[in-house]
């Protein structure tokens, strides 16, 4: 009766997970505005994983793999120091908490028995209710809030809001229930990649199966486009490769084909997309905009002060979460307080916090995850292809982004994926 419940509850999680529901515990006010990166709170589904982490507690006693155990503990270990010399202490700590959630669920799903099925309906379930919403915010250019799923109202001609600009005229990019276009971009990423997969491998008698899958595909995928999000949709391109390079390698001619003809099924909806949007889809991908050059010199000047951090402290960092407190304390604050954002990739973002020595560590998970990839891809073992394929994508896109390494979610499903793509008893029902 108790497994059964600590599975549902862990079920449960998963569809939460990709919602804002939160306590606000802390609020900054910098020039009378809102200091996003300076909120502290605490979500609902961290409440969730918290008690599923206390019902697992003797699975932490059974993780088996030594260097893994080790190399996890090392790396938040090294995290919790960091606080002792983070300027904002409070917000060091309001990271570190997902962080520690994350990496216990690693090791816990090392030896938990969970069902494929299930796991993938909650998340695609989930995701595509953010997609219907993105959907919805884009071909009408309005949002609402709402504090109960932690959706925040987006008004497009407002500082702050991701929109994009064609002839003196703004359109809000799609944004789910979550905090930024690209987080929804990359949680459709995920959404997508893994329907594709469980459709691959379904049986022909799973129908209602098959049906949901196709239909949340069509809709994620659409969804998907109106994120606009350029590196969701370079992970995504990398994680179709790896999945067709997979099944042409073991010579699964029956799966190719199929995942071909959704490739063809993408396509045609892109063009569509195109044809009806083509100056948004140009002026993204062109980067012609006055906003889309802005956008560029903003990130490269990210990137140089992200080195700057680095040059001041490379071997300690500035403590963990404190990046752009780090920032704002190094520059008189004379602009919009939403200008101080944290440099758009996580490995900058890392070495910046937790200098060459929380790097390394870190480093030394992402080659075991290069690994691990490649030895999946030996064997026929597809439900670790299937995530070892989502977390490599992640990886990839987050060369160009920070939400996997500074948004509770990102970095919680980073742990989870990570779990999966070396958990060994995952049944397939």
């Amino acid at each position: 009766m108790l497994a059964k419940f600590i599975q549902k509850l862990f079920y449960i999680f998963i569809f939460f997970l990709s919602w804002q529901t939160v306590f606000i515990l802390r609020e900054v006010k910098i020039n009378n505005e809102k200091f996003q990166y300076g909120t502290l709170g605490i979500y609902f589904f961290e409440l969730l994983l918290s008690v599923w982490l206390l019902l697992n507690i003797v699975s932490l006693k059974k993780c088996s793999n030594k260097k893994i155990l080790f190399s996890v503990l090392i790396f938040i270990g090294y995290s919790f120091l960091s606080i002792f010399w983070a300027y904002d202490k409070l917000l060091s700590l309001h990271l570190l908490f997902p962080l520690v959630l994350g990496a216990l669920s690693f090791l816990v799903l090392q030896e938990k028995l969970l069902n494929f099925k299930v796991f993938t309906f909650s998340l695609i379930l989930s995701t595509s209710l953010h997609g219907l919403l993105g959907l919805y915010q884009f071909f009408t250019q309005s949002s609402f809030s709402n504090k109960w799923l932690g959706i925040s109202e987006h008004i497009v001609w407002q500082g702050g809001t991701s929109v994009l600009e064609i002839e003196s005229a703004r359109f809000l990019r799609a944004y789910g229930g979550m905090l930024h276009p690209n987080i929804l971009g990359g949680f459709l990423m995920i959404a997508i990649l893994l329907g594709l997969c469980a459709y691959l491998k379904s049986s022909p008698k799973e129908n209602y199966w098959k049906y949901f899958l196709l239909i949340t595909l069509l809709v994620n995928f659409s969804a998907f486009l109106v994120t606009f999000s350029r590196s969701a949709f370079i992970a995504l391109l990398a994680g179709l490769f790896f999945i067709l390079t997979y099944y042409l390698y073991h010579k699964k001619i029956a799966q190719v084909k199929k995942l071909l003809s959704f490739i063809f099924i993408f396509i045609v909806i892109g063009i569509i997309f195109l044809l009806s949007f083509f100056n948004l889809f140009f002026n993204r991908i062109t980067i012609n905009s006055r906003l889309e050059s802005k956008s560029i010199k903003e990130r490269i000047v990210a990137i140089k002060e992200s080195q700057e951090l680095i040059y001041q402290n490379p071997f300690l960092g500035t403590g963990i979460g404190n990046y752009t407190s780090a920032l704002i304390k190094n520059k008189n604050v004379t602009k919009e307080i939403w200008h101080f954002q944290p440099v758009h990739n996580i490995y900058l973002l890392i070495f910046s916090e937790l200098g060459i020595f929380g790097f390394s560590f870190f480093l030394f998970i992402v080659i075991f995850i290069i690994w691990d990839f490649f030895e999946s891809f030996k064997k026929e073992d597809i439900n670790r292809v299937i995530f070892s394929v989502i977390i490599v994508s992640l990886l990839i896109l987050s060369l160009f982004d920070h939400w996997v390494w500074t948004s509770h979610s990102g970095i919680i499903i980073f742990w989870l994926l990570l779990g999966f793509s070396r958990e060994k008893n995952i049944n397939y029902v």
